[in-house]
Formats: structure tokens, sequence, C-alpha cells
């Protein structure tokens, strides 16, 4: 593969590494929505979501339409909400896996085990 895509790749992922940007994907995921219905379901100011609005859709990540004075927000292509609903279950997998290993490395502590 080209170095560009590459490059281009990591620029993509770049988008996906703030919580909030991620949280707003994924209420982006379930249908469209007002700036003012993102505000009050992420629970942080809007100038601060506007931001974040502004750097998912300069990269393409989501898709504008107005209706009067409300501008409305969507994913722009499905696959995004695919990319990151996996990325999240490969987390849960781990999450589950280290607390099972901490859980049984402290009864084996307290065990005098190991």
């Amino acid at each position: 593969m080209h170095a560009t895509i590459y490059e281009a790749h990591a620029a993509m992922c770049r988008i996906f590494t703030h919580a909030a940007r991620l949280k707003i994907i994924d209420l982006l995921g379930r249908g469209e929505m007002s700036v003012s219905a993102i505000t009050e379901s992420v629970g942080i100011g809007r100038p601060t979501v506007s931001q974040h609005l502004a750097v998912l859709r300069e990269q393409g990540v989501v898709r504008t339409r107005r209706s009067g004075t409300t501008i409305f927000y969507s994913i722009a292509d499905p696959r995004i909400i695919d990319a990151c609903r996996t990325m999240r279950a490969v987390l849960i997998d781990r999450m589950r896996v280290q607390g099972a290993l901490a859980s049984r490395a402290g009864r084996e502590a307290r065990r005098g085990i190991g």
C-alpha cells in the first residue's frame, strides 16, 4: 500500500482521539441531530460541541443539513459507525480480560499463591 494511504489513515484516526468526538459520533449513529440536541446529550458547552463538529465536518466524518435556522448533523458514511463499534467491542473485551486477570491475581494474592 502506498505511504500516502497510511498518512491519510493516521490523519483520519487522529479525529477519533477525543472522547467527546466519539460520543458525538455515537449519538449521530442513532440518527440526525441538531447542535442543540447534541449539546444537551453530550453535556458540554455549545462552543465546545461546535468546535468538535467543525473538526468532524472538515474531515468528512459528518455532513450538515439546514432547516430554517437549525443545522442538523449526520454521519457521512455509515462505515464510520461500524469502525467505532468494532473498536469499542475490542476495548470492552480487553477490559473484561484485564478485569478477570486482576480478579484472579487478587484472589491468588489473598491465598498466598504467586
